[in-house]
């Protein structure tokens, strides 16, 4: 609880302002990876801690190591999310995508508020899906290493990787990705279609992989 507060106090430190009027960018690449920490990292400490000291079938996990992988799966998911609502962060006045990134592609956070800057946007857009990739491809090792027998713990982390594979699917191919007037979504039938195929198996870890690697393919 006290490192998710750390994240809501740099939410309100770092971003001031309310609108796009008063829009501020993160400095730092390390910035970004503190926040995406504070908020979802440290999650997957915890999560880890939690199901150790409860779950006999983690007995043999190495708790420190495990933790750590905990933490990029939580990061995968909050760079999911930062990159899907990119847009409407932007109309609150928070950038999350940090300053130098936007300049290596000679753009500024103001620059993201005019849709036409798409497709300029497109190869920072890629760096941070494929940071977010790297993370979710620790979080299902992390899915892998519970035992299969374990079906609703396995799944609980199989469901959320899954689905924010095919936001990212959705966020690299959206042209309306700076338009706060659209929300970049995966459809509910999408939804049910991981939980199906996944519940249907078992979550079978050949069958969720195989999802997996395919889906990786398609997004970059």
């Amino acid at each position: 609880m006290t490192t998710l507060t750390q994240g809501m106090e740099m939410d309100l430190s770092v971003f001031p302002g309310t609108s796009s009027v008063d829009l501020t960018v993160l400095k730092t690449l390390d910035d970004l990876d503190r926040y995406t920490y504070y908020v979802a990292g440290c999650v997957g400490e915890f999560w880890t801690d939690l199901m150790c000291a409860h779950r006999k079938a983690l007995a043999s996990w190495k708790v420190r190591e495990m933790s750590e992988v905990g933490v990029r799966f939580g990061k995968g998911l909050q760079l999911t999310n930062i990159v899907k609502d990119v847009a409407h962060d932007l109309q609150k006045g928070r950038c999350y995508v940090p300053a130098p990134m936007l300049a290596e592609a000679g753009l500024t956070a103001q620059d993201l508020l005019d849709q036409q800057n798409r497709t300029r946007f497109q190869p920072v857009l890629r760096k941070l899906v494929r940071m977010a990739l790297e993370h979710l491809d620790q979080g299902w090792l992390y899915a892998m290493a519970i035992p299969r027998y374990e079906t609703r713990l396995r799944l609980s982390c199989m469901w959320p990787i899954l689905s924010a594979g095919e936001s990212l699917k959705l966020v690299m191919n959206s042209p309306d990705l700076l338009n706060p007037g659209v929300k970049v979504k995966i459809p509910r039938s999408k939804v049910y279609q991981i939980i199906a195929l996944t519940t249907s198996t078992g979550a079978c870890g050949y069958t969720g992989t195989a999802y997996w690697g395919r889906l990786r393919k398609q997004i970059i």
